[in-house]
């Protein structure tokens, strides 16, 4: 109901005694969003880790000492001690993710944990009152295990025409280029959900990310080939304003971004009604694809570590390890001969 400013030189007057757990937790994050301290990326996933924070709040028994009928009337700041983080972990550890009906995975709810801790330490280093006192992170310091890497699947050429059939009966001609983009570029699904039509300029030399919209902050650029590039020409992008998204929930091109869950829950629902699909084939298999099919295309190991080089880069990785190990999990696929070429092949 208050323009941003007021509302958080308000919170910053306000005894810290006073503040509200969930108010404050937003507050901040907004603030720290404004004064690009913390990038899109970490501030999505904050955002969605907080409506999971709240619903916990709204189902905590009714006999503890504090009202759950409005949001400002929940526990308080200093209340919220290393006690109710726990119960937050059991809450976590004992639900259901609603976006697939299944357990909710170690690392997810350790990345929960790590993401409200990061926010709430920069709220400590901000606020004078609680650097003097006793206060602790809750957050932190929690052991919470995470379960055995997973292996990252990937689509066959015949998974791939399949799942494309599949859609199309489901008249989803949005989740089908989506699908047939990521598969393109490489890009994480949140990437490619915050590209805007000023984005997508000057093609002819690469897809170019900026850092507000990449996972870890870093630009890169992504190639684009001739097939994206011809469809993406076809749409006639210029038509529309460049503060547009490319993939809205409207359907199409919009003035809004598609929801971080969006794409996944028409994802599930298609694969769903395919056989041979398993929970470990999700939206960023595609990008494992488009990852072994790169990796495919160097003839002989004198070009193998600079393809390697250049999937770093164009997959926005940090470190040369960490595309290395991403690579050695595909194991014996990469003694097959490439199956898919392009997009065009699944027509």
């Amino acid at each position: 109901l208050f323009p941003y400013t007021t509302l958080f030189r308000s919170i910053e007057k306000l005894p810290i005694q006073k503040h509200y757990l969930i108010p404050t937790l937003c507050v901040y994050l907004e603030h720290f969003y404004q004064m690009n301290t913390i990038n899109r990326s970490l501030y999505d996933t904050i955002k969605s880790d907080l409506n999971t924070l709240t619903k916990f709040l709204h189902n905590l028994p009714r006999k503890l000492p504090f009202e759950l009928n409005k949001l400002d009337h929940t526990v308080r700041f200093l209340e919220f001690d290393r006690i109710y983080a726990i119960k937050f972990l059991e809450y976590l550890q004992t639900n259901k993710d609603t976006r697939n009906g299944e357990k909710i995975s170690g690392i997810t709810i350790k990345n929960i944990f790590s993401s409200l801790g990061n926010l709430t330490n920069k709220i400590i280093r901000k606020r004078a009152d609680l650097q003097r006192s006793f206060y602790s992170n809750p957050f932190t310091e929690h052991l919470i295990k995470r379960p055995p890497s997973k292996r990252h699947v990937t689509y066959t050429l015949q998974q791939l025409k399949a799942l494309e059939q599949k859609i199309v009966e489901n008249d989803e001609k949005q989740l089908l280029f989506f699908v047939e983009f990521l598969f393109l570029t490489g890009m994480r699904p949140v990437e490619a959900m915050r590209l805007k039509i000023a984005h997508l300029e000057n093609l002819e030399e690469g897809l170019y990310l900026p850092g507000d919209i990449t996972k870890n902050g870093q630009d890169r650029t992504v190639p684009v080939n001739e097939y994206l590039l011809d469809f993406l020409e076809k749409m006639e992008l210029h038509q529309y304003e460049k503060a547009h998204y490319l993939f809205s929930p409207n359907g199409g091109v919009g003035s809004e971004p598609a929801g971080k869950n969006y794409f996944t829950l028409k994802f599930f629902k298609i694969r769903a009604q395919l056989e041979d699909f398993t929970p470990l084939h999700t939206l960023y298999s595609l990008r494992h694809t488009f990852a072994l099919e790169y990796m495919k295309q160097a003839k002989n190991d004198n070009k193998y570590e600079a393809r390697t080089i250049s999937l770093m880069e164009i997959l926005g990785h940090a470190k040369f390890e960490t595309t290395q190990k991403y690579l050695r999990s595909f194991g014996r696929e990469f003694t097959k001969s490439s199956a898919v070429k392009g997009i065009n092949h699944w027509k």
